[in-house]
């Protein structure tokens, strides 16, 4: 179905806010259009009867009709071929059908067109993307989790496909985020299954991105293509908790003492749990350099905090010139929780937030 009860699928509907929703929140404006698609190609094929429904065209596997169909349906509601840029409105019903075309688009390998209508979603995180944006007394997100999986996968069609990784891992974590928010939060045993199910259909994309990636490994020439790819797909199998494809793609990581190459060797080794040694090798190597970007002083933070040593840990995070928001702000909060008084945390947390202005 293109469209159902907001009352009976809310605990689906259910996404964390990002970060743009929240500034949003807080500045209280809620009459902009973030979100303005437009259809980039308008029929695959010239004649279609406009009665015949797109889940009827799909169920007998007349893919390019069902593409006319959603264009038209889009046309009507104010997003067909060159209306990309101007305002519409944006429901629950509108992001299904995108979802239902980009699903399409794959299915018939139209990658560049898949790609150019995409991107017009940015990262999925703009405020009117939530109903929580026009619709105080609702909360959760407009977009489908088939939209989402897609929008992770597209990038594997792009020049860089590598990137496709980057996506995926956010989308997990993100599933993990809300699986753990039920559990906490004492929901129904029935919609925390669901969404472990939600989770699974993830995973199951990092499987098939990481076939693709592994694909492009061998038949690049290029090393430094090789070695972004083989890192991004240790990332991966780190958050996967995959650790045999951990050590597979680590080693494929290009030894030299590189601060990419080094930073990789430090989360192979917290991984493992050789705390001590990491710590001891790996951190003087990244902070020796006298390069310190919130990258290398994350990693090396969080190494020394796995080996016990917190209040240095801290020490680390005061060497960034910034804090960037997310898992680095996250890390700060967490690691001075632990072992700097109150008094002296909220002023680092109060400067970290103002460095985000």
């Amino acid at each position: 179905m293109l469209s159902y009860s907001y009352e009976e699928n809310e605990h689906l509907l259910y996404w964390p806010e990002s970060n743009r929703m929240k500034a949003i929140k807080e500045d209280n404006k809620r009459t902009m259009n973030y979100t303005m698609p437009g259809i980039k190609i308008d029929k695959l094929v010239t004649h279609f009867d406009p009665k015949i429904k797109v889940t009827q065209l799909i169920k007998v596997a007349n893919f390019e009709l069902a593409v006319d169909a959603t264009s038209d349906i889009l046309t009507m509601l104010g997003q067909g071929k060159d209306m990309s840029g101007r305002p519409s409105e944006l429901n629950q019903f509108v992001l299904q059908v995108w979802a239902v075309r980009f699903q399409l688009l794959l299915a018939l390998r139209l990658h560049t067109h898949l790609l150019a209508e995409i991107v017009q979603f940015e990262e999925l995180d703009a405020p009117d993307l939530y109903y929580q944006y026009a619709n105080p007394g609702k909360i959760g997100s407009l977009v489908p989790f088939t939209l989402r999986l897609i929008h992770a996968e597209a990038l594997r069609f792009s020049p860089f496909p590598w990137k496709s990784i980057e996506r995926i891992n956010r989308l997990e974590q993100q599933v993990k985020n809300v699986i753990s928010f039920f559990e906490t939060s004492n929901r129904s045993s029935a919609h925390i299954c669901d969404w472990k199910k939600t989770r699974k259909k993830a995973l199951q994309e990092y499987m098939q991105a990481v076939n693709v990636l592994d694909k492009v490994v061998v038949e690049t020439d290029d090393i430094k293509e090789k070695a972004i790819i083989s890192q991004a797909l240790m990332r991966m199998a780190m958050q996967a908790g995959d650790e045999k494809a951990m050590n597979y793609y680590a080693e494929k990581i290009d030894n030299n003492n590189s601060e990419d190459a080094v930073l990789h060797k430090t989360l192979r080794s917290l991984f493992s749990g050789c705390l001590e040694s990491c710590s001891r090798t790996n951190i003087k190597k990244i902070t020796s350099t006298g390069n310190l970007s919130p990258r290398v002083v994350n990693t090396a933070a969080i190494a020394l905090l796995y080996a016990g040593k917190a209040k240095e840990a801290v020490e680390m995070f005061g060497k960034s010139k910034k804090i960037l928001r997310g898992p680095m702000l996250s890390n700060l909060k967490t690691t001075a929780e632990l072992c700097v008084p109150a008094v002296i945390k909220d002023a680092m947390m109060e400067k970290a937030e103002a460095d985000q202005k």
